[in-house]
C-alpha cells in the first residue's frame, strides 16, 4: 500500500489574505526623519553656540585694545604735554635769544616733570642746539631723520610719531622719537624739539597681556609702520616692520574702530581682529586673538553634541527599525492566524468557513463580469471501509492526499479547492463551462484511483459537477444545491464516477409563470 503525501499547505492567495498595513512602511521613513530633526536642532545649537562664543570673545578683545589705548594715550601724552610746555617756554623771546637760556630750559622742565627720558632741541640745520641728556644718534645725522624733516615740510603736523630705531650702541631696546616743530617769535621755522621714548615698558605691557603667546598684539603708526609687536615677528629683530601692504591693515584704516574674523600674512592662524585708533595720536592698537584657542572650549562642547547626536541618532533608527520588524513580526502572526482560521488543519486545503467566503465572492465577480462559475463535489467512496481496513491514522493521511492532488491538479490561479466536511471536499472553478470543469473532475477522479493507495482496494471517489452563468435571477445556493444533486446520482449510480447536472435557463418558478 502506498498513500501519497502533499507538504505543500494552503496558500490563501487571495483577496482575503492579510497585508502589512501601510503605517508599518512608513516607520523607518519616519525614523530617519525624526533623526534628521534631531540632528539638525544640535547642529543648529552647535552652530549659535560657535557664534555665540565669537561674539563674546570680540567683546572680550574690544574691551581689552580699549583698555589699552587708554593707557598708552596716557603716556603719550606725558610725553606731549612736556613736549608743549618745554615749546610754550621756547617761545619767550628772551630764551629763544640764547643758547644756554635754551638749554636751561629744557633741564628745568626735564626736571619739574620728573621725566627720565631725552629731550633734544634741534635747530633749523638740523644741528643739537640744547638737549637734556644725551642726544639718541650722532649729532651729524639727526638733520635726515623722518621726525626732523617732516617738520620742515609741513607746519601742520602737530605731535610726530617716529618709526622704531635703537641707540648708537645698537645694542639698547627700541626708542622713538616724538616730536614737535618750533617757531620763531617771527613765527617762521625755528627747529625741532625732540623727546625719545623707550618702548620696553609698552613691549612689557603687552607681553603682559599675552603670557603665551598665542595672541597678536600690536601698536603701529597710521601708515602702516609696526612700533611694538608682542610676539615679534620672524625675522624683524632690528627692522622696519610695515604691514601697510596687508589686508587688515587697509581694513582697518577705513573705520576708527572694530573688529573682524581673517588670516594674517604673518602666520597661519585665523585670528579675530579688534582694533582702534588711538585718539589724538597717529597710533593703531590692534590685538589679534588665534581663534583655536577661542573656540577650544567650543569644540569640547561640539564634540560632546555631536556624539550625542550621533547617539540620539543610532537610537531612533534603531527603535525604528526595532518597531518595524515587531509590527511586521506581529502582521506576519496575524496573517498566521487569520490563514489558520481559513485552513482545514488535517488536509492543509481551505476550510468549509472559507470556502463559504470565497464561493460568494467568486460567485459576485462571476455576475459582475457575466462569466459562468462551476463547482465540483468530491466524496471518497466508502471511506468508513476505509478507516475499518487502514486505521483511522491511514484515513487521515488518505483525506491529505486527496486534498493535495485536488488542490495540484486545479491549474488556473483562481480554482481552490476546500474540505467541505467529513469526507468531502468542494472546489470552484471561475470562468470555466460544464464541460471544462467535467473534464478536470474526471481527471482527478482517475488520479485518486490510480495513485492515492496502489494494491488491493484502492480509493474512489465520486465527482458531482454543475456549472452556470452567474447571473442576477440565480443565488450561489442554486449551484451548490445542483452539484448536490449530481453528486447524488454519482452516489446511486454505482460511485466511482463523474455526474454531470445541467441547470435550466431560469428557475422553475419563472418557467411555471411564463407557462
Amino acid at each position: 500500500m502506498n498513500i501519497t503525501r502533499e507538504s505543500n499547505a494552503f496558500d490563501s492567495s487571495n483577496p482575503s489574505r492579510t497585508s502589512v498595513p501601510r503605517s508599518a512602511g512608513l516607520i523607518l521613513p519616519a525614523g530617519i526623519a525624526i533623526a534628521l530633526i534631531f540632528a539638525s536642532l544640535i547642529a543648529l545649537s552647535v552652530w549659535l553656540s560657535r557664534r555665540d562664543m565669537s561674539r563674546e570673545a570680540a567683546r572680550g578683545a574690544d574691551a581689552l585694545v580699549q583698555t589699552m589705548a587708554g593707557e598708552i594715550q596716557r603716556q603719550f601724552d606725558v610725553f606731549d604735554v612736556l613736549l608743549r610746555d618745554v615749546g610754550g617756554n621756547l617761545q619767550d623771546p628772551a630764551v629763544f635769544a640764547s643758547q644756554a637760556a635754551r638749554a636751561r630750559a629744557l633741564a628745568r622742565t626735564t626736571a619739574i616733570s620728573g621725566s627720565a627720558g631725552q629731550l633734544v632741541l634741534l635747530g633749523p640745520d638740523g644741528q643739537v642746539e640744547a638737549s637734556a641728556g644725551p642726544a639718541p644718534e650722532a649729532t651729524g645725522l639727526l638733520g635726515r631723520q623722518d621726525y626732523f624733516l617732516v617738520h620742515t615740510r609741513r607746519d601742520d603736523v602737530g605731535l610726530y610719531v617716529s618709526r622704531a630705531f635703537r641707540p648708537d650702541d645698537g645694542v639698547g631696546a627700541p626708542e622713538i622719537a616724538l616730536s614737535r616743530r618750533i617757531n620763531g617769535p617771527d613765527g617762521r621755522f625755528a627747529g625741532v624739539l625732540v623727546a625719545v621714548m623707550r618702548l620696553e615698558p609698552l613691549r612689557a605691557l603687552l607681553a603682559e597681556l599675552n603670557p603665551d603667546g598665542h595672541n597678536v598684539l600690536q601698536l603701529m603708526r597710521d601708515d602702516g609702520v609696526v612700533l611694538v609687536r608682542q610676539p615679534a615677528a620672524h625675522g624683524a629683530a632690528g627692522t622696519v616692520l610695515d604691514v601697510s601692504g596687508d589686508a587688515t591693515f587697509q581694513r582697518m584704516m577705513m573705520e576708527p574702530r572694530g573688529n573682524f574674523i581673517a588670516d594674517t600674512g604673518f602666520d597661519t592662524h585665523q585670528r579675530l581682529y579688534a582694533f582702534t585708533h588711538v585718539a589724538r595720536l597717529p597710533l593703531i592698537l590692534t590685538v589679534g586673538l588665534s581663534m583655536e584657542d577661542v573656540l577650544a572650549p567650543w569644540r569640547t562642547r561640539a564634540l560632546l553634541a555631536g556624539g550625542g547626536a550621533v547617539i540620539i541618532v543610532l537610537l531612533t533608527l534603531g527603535t525604528a527599525i526595532l518597531l518595524r520588524r515587531e509590527m511586521g513580526r506581529r502582521v506576519g502572526t496575524q496573517a498566521e492566524l487569520v490563514q489558520l482560521s481559513m485552513t482545514d488543519g488535517l488536509t492543509g486545503v481551505a476550510n468549509r468557513r472559507h470556502f463559504d467566503d470565497m464561493s460568494q465572492r467568486e460567485w459576485h465577480r462571476a455576475q459582475r463580469i457575466g462569466s459562468s462559475l462551476a463547482v465540483l463535489m468530491i466524496d471518497i467512496d466508502h471511506f468508513a471501509r476505509v478507516n475499518e481496513r487502514l486505521g483511522r491514522s491511514a484515513g487521515d493521511d488518505v483525506l491529505r492526499a486527496i486534498g493535495q492532488l485536488v488542490k495540484h491538479n486545479l491549474r488556473r490561479p483562481g480554482d481552490f479547492v476546500a474540505r467541505y466536511g467529513g469526507e468531502e471536499f468542494a472546489a470552484v472553478l471561475p470562468d470555466t463551462e460544464l464541460y471544462g470543469a467535467h473534464d478536470t473532475a474526471e481527471r482527478i477522479r482517475v488520479l485518486i484511483e490510480k495513485d492515492v493507495i496502489k494494491g488491493d482496494w484502492p480509493v474512489t471517489v465520486s465527482i458531482g459537477v454543475a456549472a452556470v452563468a452567474a447571473t442576477q435571477d440565480r443565488t450561489m445556493g442554486d449551484l451548490l444545491s445542483a452539484v448536490d444533486r449530481a453528486l447524488y446520482r454519482a452516489k446511486e449510480s454505482g460511485r466511482n464516477r463523474v455526474v454531470i447536472e445541467r441547470l435550466q435557463a431560469h428557475p422553475p418558478a419563472e418557467i411555471a409563470q411564463a407557462g
